[in-house]
């Protein structure tokens, strides 16, 4: 089947999520991680986009940016084939890093951009890494909480708020921001689907399929013991869309 077409935005402004290919590790060091910086620090000025916000975690980036000059699709075919040529030469390895198909959200209006800032900043916090966003040293926080200078265009969202204003917003942490980092970072969760089910059934001390209203009231319960939400839904035969939805009932 043909691939479907990019969704575009009517601001320019998108939200990119790139992975590496079988969600394998990109960043291995400090050094990996100022490399990758460096050149999304150059190809703005080749380019010409802004850089609102970025994020690199070890297996997969987040970004948050407008295109300018170029089409998202030049913008983004420079920046990894430089990084990649150089990953793979420090690596000794060759071919793809990352998958091929990036995902690209478009932010079409002021509430989805902070909602994307605050997602962004806080996949560090929740991946446990540290407690606070201007803690993580590869993301754009300390930039706008610290006013520590840096290549992410920081005056767009300050045009939306204080300084104070936006150490408060960052501070909460939202329930979808926990649903989408447990599936955003699978390296915390090393189960298998086997040992998940038994998991489960022992916790529930019956066979699956299980009452909804069961599931619902174990459903933190399973999270905390590092099935992934697309893992109880695999088991279980319950969408991931209804999961969601227990979880914020219960």
């Amino acid at each position: 089947m043909p691939r479907r077409a990019r969704v575009l935005s009517n601001t320019n402004i998108y939200h990119v999520i790139l992975r590496g290919v079988n969600r394998q590790i990109v960043f291995w060091d400090k050094e990996d991680r100022v490399i990758f910086l460096n050149r999304l620090s150059r190809y703005k000025d080749v380019c010409g986009y802004e850089l609102f916000a970025y994020c690199l975690m070890d297996n997969h980036i987040h970004l948050l940016l407008r295109t300018g000059d170029e089409p998202l699709s030049t913008v983004f075919r420079r920046l990894l084939d430089s990084y990649v040529h150089w990953y793979n030469a420090k690596y000794d390895r060759c071919g793809n890093l990352f998958q091929d198909r990036y995902k690209s959200e478009p932010v079409n209006d002021e509430r989805y951009f902070l909602k994307a800032m605050h997602y962004i900043l806080h996949n560090p916090i929740i991946a446990g890494i540290c407690s606070r966003p201007e803690d993580y040293e590869y993301s754009s926080a300390a930039e706008y909480i610290l006013n520590i200078p840096g290549i992410t265009d920081v005056d767009y969202l300050f045009g939306m708020m204080d300084r104070k204003a936006l150490k408060d917003f960052l501070a909460k942490t939202s329930e979808e921001d926990l649903i989408k980092n447990k599936e955003d970072h699978p390296t915390t969760v090393s189960i298998n689907d086997k040992h998940a089910a038994d998991i489960i059934t022992e916790k529930l001390g019956i066979a699956i399929p299980v009452d909804l209203d069961m599931l619902k009231s174990n459903i933190r319960l399973f999270l905390d013991c590092g099935i992934s939400l697309r893992q109880i839904s695999r088991i279980t035969s319950v969408s991931r869309t209804l999961l969601y939805r227990l979880l914020k009932e219960c």
